[in-house]
């Protein structure tokens, strides 16, 4: 198998492990945050130290704050919102928030720019820090 096949398994592999659904939100939601932060502070800590943040916030339920970067679709044409961006390693990381499809209704009064606050689980970086599971909870007027 060339690499180039061996790149693309495994990011259709990811790509489908990161599908979230109605029930997955609804399971989040229902509990209370185990961390409410700044998305430049969560990315910070994962810059810092990988290790360490992975034990401190994969898997649990955060709330983090923070200005939209983008809202887009990703390969798999899910809806994400990148909040935060903090400049490392020649790149810019942001917090990527997926969202199920049900929860797409909440999208249409937003815009690049804007401050919001969202609830999900932390799943780790892979480029950008990721958050699923996600529902805006706070959009400051």
């Amino acid at each position: 198998m060339d690499c180039n096949a061996s790149i693309a398994i495994v990011c259709i592999i990811l790509a489908f492990g990161s599908v979230d659904s109605d029930s997955d939100t609804k399971d989040v939601q229902s509990q209370s945050a185990a961390y409410t932060l700044s998305a430049n502070d969560l990315i910070q800590a994962y810059i810092k130290n990988e290790v360490t943040a992975d034990s401190k916030y994969n898997g649990k339920v955060v709330a983090i704050y923070g200005r939209i970067e983008e809202i887009g679709k990703d390969i798999m044409d899910e809806a994400y919102i990148t909040i935060g961006n903090v400049s490392s390693d020649f790149m810019d990381r942001s917090v990527q928030c997926s969202f199920t499809e049900s929860e797409l209704g909440s999208f249409g009064g937003l815009s690049k720019g804007m401050q919001v606050t969202i609830k999900g689980r932390v799943d780790g970086l892979m480029m950008n820090v990721r958050v699923n599971e996600c529902r805006i909870t706070d959009i400051p007027k």
